[in-house]
Parts: structure tokens; sequence; C-alpha cells
């Protein structure tokens, strides 16, 4: 997805999701807004610290980081106790960490066609989750993903997951109609800009191992949908 694309996306995220979707939030949103101090580290591997600042309206988690003199926004969307967050040419997810007090945000963020992840952290409550790392679980495979089309009928796609540790390829569709789309994996939970929008998903285990996701994807033309990823067998 091109920079001016994921603009119009974050601008779509503002007043297209419900409250109370499917596969929401497992924790009070309202519980993230301020201004927080963050930490990270550039691609080149070089720190980095300043604020972020976020806001929630209408279920969403709308962000504006100032890094010295550099401003950026996002617009993300929280399912289960993972944030995926669309940045102007790029994506970034982070886990929910409660604390005794508030949160925080432990995760990772990427420029598109970078192929690589840098570490950021987001210290909404105590500082003591500087470092912490979550162990990405297993995401690779093909599935079947569905999703609810306009008229409300289903609609299946084949996806194919792959990369190594946090950076994760999705190839959507098959033949002659595949696309390719960026994504970054934390925890059990992943967060993609794909040819339809942003995609932010929970992996949850069924029986024998078996890999399930589901969550939501926000498309570009104003309307949100759940969807789900089961293995193809």
């Amino acid at each position: 997805m091109m920079r001016n694309q994921l603009a119009l996306l974050c601008s779509l995220l503002v007043t297209i999701l419900p409250a109370g979707a499917a596969e929401g939030p497992a924790f009070d949103v309202a519980s993230l807004e301020g201004t927080h101090a963050v930490s990270g580290r550039n691609p080149d591997g070089s720190a980095y610290q300043g604020e972020v600042t976020v806001r929630i309206k209408d279920g969403l988690v709308l962000m504006q980081w100032k890094i010295g003199q550099n401003e950026v926004s996002g617009t993300g969307v929280v399912v289960g106790m993972t944030l995926g967050v669309a940045l102007p040419g790029g994506v970034a997810v982070y886990g929910v960490v409660p604390q005794a007090e508030g949160l925080s945000l432990v995760g990772r963020w990427s420029r598109e066609g970078s192929g690589a992840a840098s570490e950021e952290t987001i210290l909404a409550g105590n500082a003591d989750v500087t470092g912490a790392q979550f162990k990405v679980k297993d995401f690779n495979g093909t599935y079947t993903a569905r999703r609810a089309l306009a008229d409300g009928s289903p609609g299946d796609e084949r996806m194919v997951i792959a990369g190594e540790d946090a950076v994760k390829t999705l190839s959507v569709g098959s033949g002659e109609r595949v696309q390719k789309a960026e994504g970054l994996a934390l925890g059990g939970g992943l967060a993609a800009i794909t040819p339809d929008g942003l995609m932010v998903l929970n992996l949850r285990g069924g029986a024998e191992g078996e890999r399930k996701l589901s969550g939501l994807t926000v498309l570009g033309d104003g309307s949100v949908s759940e969807v789900s990823l089961a293995p193809v067998e």
C-alpha cells in the first residue's frame, strides 16, 4: 500500500469502526489515553526518546508521536491484548502489558519494504516493562481467510503467511491474482497492511495444535469486516 493510501486509511479509521466489534479488546481501551514516554531504536540501531499522545475515539486508538522536532500520526485498533497501528509508510504492533498502575505497550514497527523490525516501548504505566520480550508464535502456514462481504455473504481467500521471526509476508489470493502484504508479529498478535487495509489478528490454538486466527480488517473503501483464518488441510 502506498503512503497516500495509508494516510487515507488512517482518516477512514477515525469514523468507521463500530463500538463493541467482535474480537474486541480484553481491557478498557480508555486506560491507554494520555501523553506517555516512548523509547525505541531506529532501523540503523540508534536510540530515540520522546513522547506519544494517545486518544480514544469510537473504539479507535489515535496516536501522535513527537520525537525531537519530528511528529508522526497513526491510527490503530485493539484485538484482544494486541494493538495494531497503521503508520504513514509502515505498520506497528504492540502487546498490551497490564501493570499495577495503568497499561504499557511493548512492540515493534517497520517501514514498508524494509524487511526489518525496530523495537519500541510506550510507558503508560510503570517503568518496569523496559526490555520486555514477546516470543513470536508460529503463524506461518496456508490459510483460508473468510470475511463478510458488503452484501453479507462470506468472502473466502487463500492466504499464505511466511517469514522469519517478527517480519511476515502475506500472499493473498491465488494464481495470477496473488497480492503481497507486509506485517509484524508479536506474541500471539499479528498486524499487517494488506491490499484491503489494516488487519489485526490474534492466534488461538485449536485441537492438536491447529492454528486459527481471528480479528478485524478495516477496508480502504470505508467498511469494516470481521476476519477469520483457518488452516488449509
